[in-house]
Parts: structure tokens; C-alpha cells; sequence
């Protein structure tokens, strides 16, 4: 699993600036999912939050809006 850290004025820039070689349809959006969980943001929570939400909702990879 990658966690990259994007920025952009938009979810699509900073898909874009991420460098990453996938469609923004194909992700998803796990903002609301991490709130309720308090919002982990060290690495270890992080890595955990996204392989079992990907896993869980059979998704190619997910993303955080902040």
C-alpha cells in the first residue's frame, strides 16, 4: 500500500500532483469514515485506516479530504 500527501485547490489537482496513475472515480472518498474515528494521522493509525477501509468497501484505493 502507498499513502502519497497531496495538495490542490481541487480533488483533481491533487490527484494530478500526486503523481499517481489513477482515476479519481476509481477512489474513495474516506473523509468521513476517519472523522468518525477520530482521525487518525500517525502513520501506523493511518497505514491500518486505509487498508481496512479499502478493504472493506473492495476499492481500488481511497482518499482523505482535509
Amino acid at each position: 500500500m502507498k499513502i502519497v500527501e497531496a495538495q490542490g485547490f481541487s480533488k483533481e489537482k491533487a490527484l494530478e500532483n500526486a503523481g499517481i496513475d489513477v482515476e479519481l472515480g476509481r477512489l474513495k472518498n474516506a473523509t468521513q469514515k476517519w472523522k468518525k474515528l477520530n482521525s487518525p494521522i500517525n502513520s501506523k493509525d493511518l497505514r491500518k485506516f486505509f487498508e481496512t477501509y479499502v478493504k472493506d468497501s473492495k476499492a481500488v484505493g481511497a482518499y482523505i479530504v482535509v
